[in-house]
């Protein structure tokens, strides 16, 4: 249960806090943004099963806290967690429930913002014990072997947000890592690295000295001449930086506000940014007070604002946004909605009779075609 620091300047490692519960097994995260780590699942030593917990470690205060949120399903030895930077969550790929192994498939989306975590996508196959990396440059991250519970997996999938999954997307090389093992990702080179792990084909099964070296833009994995000191499986290590957030997108521009109706106005904008992942829209009364109704995806260039009062006058902006966030406000336009439609003609020549001791029927003229 202990949480250590190592720091490579001063050649150093040392406890500095310890988690409610020790377990083994669990995948872990760092958030950039919010500067803590998240730690998902794993197995308790108590127990002896997965836990669906998610904690959170502060690095300033060294505080270890279990979140309200919890895994969909309990988990242990996933394929590793990734950090998107765009979308500003994690995912955790497969892992299993109960025993080693009858793993999942499960693609778990923790969006720590949210306060959820839930299943947005299915690996091609069950599996665990493998490793994934998160790719800053094409914003995917790839999911590199691992076990189905019966047999080792060479294949390398791609997951792209929110939900799109390739399967053999590339392959690790024959005789090189296939579960077991550590990935980082290098964001000099753009390429990720193995360490270690186990293989069984080609036989002998055997435990791994090897680094492998996947490059997507190819893509192809390779087996590096340089090796570990020893042979190694069950091993971390520690991903390159993820990417900065990226800057905020440009504002957009050219808003136009166009009545269309007495309780409709629409409002159409011209998009300046690539980098865009939706649009903010706000509304005012009088072009002072703003506030937001609403928002859109990346791309979308129009917007209707409904559910107004007729022959009223309303003031309108908006903005993009992104992970490094929200643009500035495009230029402010309004719109008076149209009057509404007139009352319909009143109807005339009311006659009551009555038919019986108990009821009287009402008949009448009607002089309106539009009631």
């Amino acid at each position: 249960g202990e949480v250590e620091k190592f720091d490579p300047v001063a050649g150093t490692v040392e406890v500095i806090a310890t988690l409610p519960g020790a377990r083994y097994r669990a995948n872990a995260v760092w958030d950039p943004t919010n500067k803590c780590a998240y730690i998902f699942g794993g197995i308790s030593t108590t127990t002896k099963k997965p836990t669906n917990q998610i904690l959170k470690f502060d690095p300033v205060t060294l505080e270890v806290t279990v979140l309200a949120t919890v895994l969909p399903v309990a988990n242990a030895q996933g394929c590793g967690a990734v950090w998107d930077t765009v979308n500003q969550c994690a995912y955790i790929f497969g892992g299993h429930t109960s025993l080693h192994y009858q793993p999942h498939n499960k693609i778990v989306k923790f969006d720590p913002a949210a306060g959820t975590a839930e299943v947005v996508a299915t690996l091609p196959t069950n599996r665990n014990k493998g490793a994934a990396v998160w790719d800053p440059v094409n914003h995917c991250a790839y999911i590199l072997g691992g076990h189905t519970g019966a047999a080792y997996l060479s294949d390398i999938v791609k997951f792209e947000a929110p939900d799109i999954v390739t399967a053999n997307f590339s392959a690790l090389p024959a005789g090189g890592t296939q579960a077991f093992h550590s990935a980082a990702w290098d964001s000099v080179n753009n390429v990720a690295y193995t360490f270690g792990g186990y293989y069984s084909i080609p036989a002998p099964a055997a435990y791994l000295d090897q680094i492998t070296r996947f490059d997507p833009s190819i893509p192809e994995a390779t087996v590096l001449g340089t090796k570990l000191p020893t042979q190694t499986y069950l091993s971390a290590a520690c991903p390159g930086p993820a990417g900065p957030a990226p800057e905020p997108p440009d504002a957009p521009s050219n808003l136009i506000a166009t009545a269309v109706s007495s309780s409709q106005i629409d409002l159409a904008w011209t998009d300046n940014s690539d980098d865009e992942t939706g649009f903010k829209i706000e509304r005012s009364p009088d072009g002072t007070t703003y506030a937001e109704i609403g928002q859109v995806a990346a791309d979308v260039t129009t917007y209707e604002s409904t559910g107004l009062d007729p022959e009223t006058e309303y003031f309108y902006r908006v903005r993009a946004s992104n992970a490094g966030g929200d643009s500035t406000y495009s230029n402010v336009d309004s719109a008076t909605t149209q009057a509404g439609a007139p009352p319909p003609e009143a109807p005339t020549n009311l006659i009551a009779t009555a038919i019986s001791s108990s009821q009287i029927d009402l008949t009448w003229t009607d002089n309106s075609d539009d009631e």
